[in-house]
């Protein structure tokens, strides 16, 4: 008999002898102390145990059966205690790292008990299908939770779960919330991303710039317009409502997406002509702006004017940039999809956009680039069945046509 087995025997000698005067206190789910070990076990948590073994044959390494069935009955009547943590206390003891009691028996419970009947899982407390979501991304276990995909789907359920337990997370400064990527990646969440986004994005201001942006971008793709366009406008105009500076530029960004009268000044005089901000600006609205991006936003050719006149002057219309020469810089090449997409727009109100820039000062080094489009506007609305240059071949009239060599201003930043 190895070490491992007379562990065991010893521990099933132990249980036996103080558990079985407590079977009812077991049945019953009384005491979650007694409960919790074999909780562990039945999810996989003693290494020292099969994996291949039943989670039900695991408490049988553990107990003679009269008190492993009690156990296992235990499992399913902690479900319905009134003392289970809520989510909110879940997620705050999660970020202090302090113990969360009654967790893995919740978790434990609801494996157990949808194994016997599934539809009474229906039947739980609201506020016990919201816990054990929470338990499930907070005490991470080796047992694949059957119930979890159907109560993350139901946002009844997976809403005032997932936004209390964040929250919880959040005011106690923590810099990950468990769950949320799962949620963000899957647009079978959508509903539930409607749901969630926003609190996230505007309370969890001490998340790192890679989470914020892929929040922010979600939320273009998820929230109700509206109500985000107000968010942002509350946290810019609250002097202390953006606690990260480097963040204001997104919250710009998205403002002017959602309302371009009200917000192009705004965004254009914090850009002004700092290269730090407009790199990612123009990232930014390359990936919103993408066809694949599903966010929603039309960019309107006086967007995209606006747009260019922020981000352009800060790259010079240098041939090499684009063509054969020396490589293909991404930054600038974006900005010629910016001009791309205006010079192939036939809507009347894109001509008027053209002359807008044209008499924008800043543009000048982009007069040929400006002058082409204007061409290739009218070429395209006045002859028919004018085939619309890709961006490849609109790169190479513009080369043909010597369009793209860099004019040496002051408005050249190295």
């Amino acid at each position: 008999m190895s070490d491992s087995d007379n562990t065991f025997a010893q521990a099933r000698r132990d249980n036996d002898e103080r558990l079985l005067g407590q079977l009812d206190t077991l049945r019953n789910g009384e005491d979650m102390q007694i409960l919790e070990p074999f909780a562990r076990a039945y999810l996989g948590m003693f290494y020292e145990i099969d994996d291949g073994l039943a989670p039900a044959d695991k408490m049988a390494i553990l107990a003679n059966r009269e008190v492993s069935d009690a156990v296992l009955a235990g499992f399913v009547a902690a479900l319905q205690r009134d003392d289970i943590p809520p989510p909110y206390e879940i997620g705050g003891r999660l970020a202090k790292d302090e113990s969360i009691p009654g967790g893995y028996v919740v978790l434990a419970g609801m494996d157990r008990l949808m194994q016997i009947d599934p539809e009474q899982v229906k039947q739980l407390p609201a506020s016990i299908l919201q816990s054990a979501l929470c338990f499930h991304f907070a005490n991470q276990t080796l047992q694949r939770d059957e119930w979890f995909d159907k109560l993350l789907a139901d946002t009844a359920v997976s809403a005032p779960a997932l936004n209390g337990f964040w929250q919880g997370l959040i005011n106690n400064n923590a810099q990950m919330l468990p769950g949320l990527r799962k949620v963000l990646a899957d647009s079978e969440y959508a509903d539930l991303n409607r749901e969630i986004l926003l609190p996230v994005l505007i309370h969890w201001q001490s998340c790192k710039m890679k989470t914020f942006k892929e929040l922010i971008f979600a939320a273009l793709r998820y929230a109700e317009n509206e109500e985000l366009l107000q968010a942002a406008r509350d946290l810019i105009n609250d002097p202390n409502g953006i606690k990260e500076e480097n963040k204001r530029l997104y919250w710009l960004a998205t403002a002017f997406l959602l309302s371009p009268e009200e917000f192009a000044q705004d965004l254009s005089t914090y850009i002004g002509r700092e290269k730090q901000k407009v790199l990612p600006l123009l990232d930014f609205m390359m990936r919103v702006s993408d066809r694949d991006a599903e966010t929603g936003i039309e960019i309107s050719p006086i967007m995209e004017a606006q747009l260019l006149r922020i981000i352009a002057p800060i790259f010079p219309p240098q041939e090499h940039s684009y063509g054969h020469l020396g490589g293909i810089d991404v930054n600038s090449r974006n900005v010629m999809r910016l001009f791309h997409r205006l010079a192939t727009d036939t809507r009347p109100e894109a001509a008027e956009a053209l002359k807008w820039l044209r008499k924008a000062r800043v543009m000048r080094i982009y007069s040929n680039v400006l002058k082409h489009a204007e061409q290739l506007q009218n070429k395209i609305r006045s002859e028919e069945n004018y085939p619309v240059p890709d961006f490849a071949s609109y790169l190479e009239g513009l080369e043909n046509s010597n369009d793209l060599v860099q004019r040496r201003n002051r408005f050249d930043l190295k």
